[in-house]
């Protein structure tokens, strides 16, 4: 299944200087991780392909089960997450969450987000 998916970490003392961005496309089974600036075009700064395991963890079932289960970050400072989802035959979800998540698919954006952030200072 066809879905495409853009994220986004804000906040915390030094936002929106640490801001991060990206976008992860799958199609045919295949997907792929970019980073994006604001508008969620590519940036060139990072890019990767999804392990198979990666892609099925974006399913639209995984991912309805996710956002269910998540809320909000709670307190001052913290980052948020914002998880925007469009399934290619289905409803678009959200996702919102705070980097205290223990939820696997939030902790997947968390991590690369992370990723995202090095690879923009450089530390690939």
């Amino acid at each position: 299944m066809d879905v495409a998916i853009t994220f986004s970490k804000s906040g915390g003392f030094a936002s929106p200087a640490t801001d991060v961005y990206g976008r992860v496309t799958m199609v045919n089974g295949q997907g792929q991780v970019q980073s994006t600036d604001r508008s969620h075009k590519p940036d060139g700064a990072y890019q990767r392909s999804l392990s198979p395991a990666e892609v099925e963890q974006f399913s639209p079932p995984r991912l309805l089960e996710s956002s269910r289960r998540l809320a909000g970050p709670k307190g001052p400072d913290q980052f948020v997450f914002d998880v925007h989802a469009q399934p290619g035959d289905g409803a678009p979800m959200i996702l919102k969450f705070g980097e205290t998540t223990r939820d696997p698919v939030a902790r997947w954006f968390i991590d690369e987000a992370d990723r995202i952030w090095q690879a923009r200072l450089g530390r690939k």
